[in-house]
Parts: C-alpha cells; sequence; structure tokens
C-alpha cells in the first residue's frame, strides 16, 4: 500500500505542479491520501486479529460446524478443549436465521460466532454431547432426541455478535446516546 501511495503522491505532485495549482491543494490532497493509507491499514489488522477459530488464532482451537438431517453439529479440536456453550437462535431475518454460538474454552477464552442455517432448528432445540468421540469435543443441536447422548446443559451468549462486529459498535453509540447524564443525589458528585 506504501508504494501505491507514495507513487500516486508523485504523480498528483507533477500534476499538480504543471496546472499551477497552489501549496495548500498539494497537502490536502496529501493529507487525504495518507489518511486514506492509515484507514487501510487500521482496517487490516483488526481482520488479522480475528480468530477464525482455525487453530492459528490467539485461541489456537479448531471449531467446525456441520449441518447435517436437520442437525447443527460442532467439533472442537482437540479434545477437551470445550469447556462450554452459549447458544442462541438468532430469526431476525426470517430467510436467514443464524445460531449465535459463544464458545468457553478450558484456556479462559471465550469467543462469539454466528453461524448462518440452512437447517430448520426451532427455539427448543435440544444440545447434546458425544462423549464417546475421542479426537474432538462433539457437540449434537437438534430439534429431536438423540439416543445413547448425554444432554448438555448450555446458556444464552453474553452478546449476540462477535467482538468488533459494526452491530456492536453502533449499539454502544446508541447506549451511550441515551445514557442518563442529569444530577443524581446518590452519586459522587458534589451537593448543591
Amino acid at each position: 500500500m506504501g508504494g501505491f501511495v507514495r507513487g500516486f503522491s508523485s504523480f498528483i505532485i507533477g500534476t499538480c505542479r504543471s496546472m499551477a495549482f497552489s501549496l495548500k491543494s498539494v497537502l490536502i490532497i496529501l493529507s487525504f491520501l495518507s489518511s486514506t493509507a492509515l484507514l487501510a491499514n487500521s482496517s487490516s489488522t483488526s481482520s488479522d486479529d480475528f480468530d477464525r477459530l482455525d487453530g492459528t488464532g490467539r485461541s489456537g482451537e479448531t471449531a467446525q460446524v456441520i449441518e447435517w438431517n436437520n442437525n447443527l453439529e460442532i467439533h472442537v479440536y482437540p479434545v477437551g478443549s470445550l469447556s462450554s456453550l452459549g447458544l442462541k437462535l438468532d430469526k431476525k431475518n426470517k430467510d436467514k436465521p443464524v445460531m449465535v454460538i459463544e464458545y468457553h474454552f478450558q484456556n479462559g477464552t471465550s469467543l462469539v460466532r454466528r453461524a448462518i442455517l440452512g437447517i430448520s432448528l426451532n427455539e427448543g432445540f435440544r444440545v447434546y454431547r458425544d462423549p464417546a468421540e475421542k479426537e474432538f469435543d462433539k457437540v449434537i443441536i437438534s430439534n429431536e432426541s438423540q439416543r445413547g447422548l448425554s444432554a448438555m446443559n448450555y446458556s444464552e451468549p453474553h452478546q449476540l455478535y462477535p467482538d468488533g462486529h459494526p452491530v456492536l459498535s453502533s449499539q454502544e453509540a446508541d447506549k451511550n446516546k441515551n445514557q442518563d447524564t442529569s444530577y443524581n443525589e446518590g452519586s459522587l458528585w458534589p451537593s448543591k
């Protein structure tokens, strides 16, 4: 990106000289280009920090979400690394229902991810753990009861979107905008 900006800047400066633009115009164009480069660099950094749960992220964990016969199956590698799950069916968009999955790992990490569903799951879904699987933690989410599997307790995720998602930042901005800033008699502010 830096080479592009330098090359483009040289082109602009040469063009500006030949067209007799003022120094002020050149500075405005250069400041725009440098701020654009900073934005591009900061957005690539944040996407690099996103743990894709492919084993290479900060958590070091791998998770796979598989659909079969109107069941959702979650595999977490290595075996024994999954502590618990938070699950919630998000049907705000009726055409694309989403399972919100909050993974709680033994190493203390918790991550929220969203899986768009291509299967039909109902609000009263059931969650099972397959203790017979020796290679990974296996969880099955189903509308039907599963024989031979252990029922698993789950909680609701503490948020519906992964950290850094634009929806969370807009919700935070709305919360701060709507926050009551009036004087509170029981507060730490000095009394009048």
